[in-house]
């Protein structure tokens, strides 16, 4: 019986079930660079300079540059803990390895304090951007991103992820936040 289970969602995750076909037909690494190509084009081409955020320069890199920073490096520690586990990315791909054990639950280090360590870090590394480019517009595209994050990406990964691991992952989520 638990076989039927586990090829029933595995179905799932591959396309062929319910849960992954509300995934929108893009995936989260568009979203991040569109948000960073539009907010290159608005601040080259669109939106005047009267749009600032700070009158000296300087004080945009000083916030921005370790914003930057700091959520490249949330992002790097957790994309590191999936590929030390040879766990794929995304929900969606999950698989049994060749041993038949389910691929690890990561809930330490940065999955310890958000239950969404990527897609944080790449949120914050956007206000960073945001603020190095000092261009008020831009602060609007990681609160987008964090949105669409937030709306079309993260429940569905969230039902997989209770599908696979159960009482579990339902617990993490009770202990740990989404965001922060």
């Amino acid at each position: 019986m638990k076989s039927d289970s586990n090829q029933e969602l595995q179905g799932k995750r591959n396309g062929r079930g319910s849960v992954a076909a509300k995934l929108p037909p893009f995936k989260p690494p568009m979203v991040y660079k569109s948000s960073l190509l539009a907010m290159v084009a608005g601040k080259m081409f669109l939106w005047p300079k009267y749009a600032v955020i700070f009158d000296n320069r300087v004080v945009g890199f000083a916030i921005g540059v370790p914003l930057f920073v700091t959520g490249a490096q949330v992002a790097m520690f957790a994309k590191k803990a999936f590929q030390q586990s040879n766990t794929p990315m995304m929900p969606t791909n999950h698989k049994k390895d060749d041993h038949h054990h389910e691929s690890p639950l990561h809930i330490s280090g940065t999955f310890a304090y958000t239950r969404n360590p990527m897609y944080l870090g790449i949120s914050l590394g956007l206000v960073g951007a945001a603020f190095v480019s000092n261009c008020s517009w831009n602060l609007l595209f990681p609160l987008l991103n964090a949105m669409v994050m937030d709306r079309c990406f993260i429940p569905v990964e969230e039902e997989i992820l209770e599908e696979a691991y159960g009482e579990v992952y339902r617990t993490y989520k009770t202990q740990v936040r989404r965001w922060l």
